[in-house]
């Protein structure tokens, strides 16, 4: 019987401690436009499609010419770790974010 009372009391600290215990994933999503001084004339399109209400769209359209080259990206970034605190995260997903945009340009 005192074996038992060992196994039970054993089997709750184990759960104790998987209580206490959480993966944590912080993602930051980034979208990022960089703009390229030309000589050249750029001509940009814009197109939007705005909804109106629950069944209808509006659609809008313009142009613009000037002496940028627009791009656009998407740099997401992750922190994974037991028991991971954003301040802990922060530096790790501004670190990937940097090396990013270093390899961008």
């Amino acid at each position: 019987m005192q074996h038992l009372g060992v196994g039970l009391a054993a089997g709750l600290v184990g759960m104790a401690a998987d209580a206490m215990v959480e993966d944590i994933n912080y993602t930051m999503v980034t979208d990022i436009q960089i703009s390229e001084k030309t000589n050249a004339s750029v001509q940009t399109d814009n197109v939007a499609a705005l909804k109106q209400g629950t069944s209808g769209y509006k659609v809008q359209t313009s142009t613009q010419t000037g002496n940028q080259h627009k791009y656009q990206t998407r740099v997401v970034s992750s922190a994974n770790k037991v028991n991971l605190k954003f301040e802990e995260a922060k530096p790790v997903l501004e670190d990937q974010l940097a090396k990013s945009v270093a390899n961008i340009l």
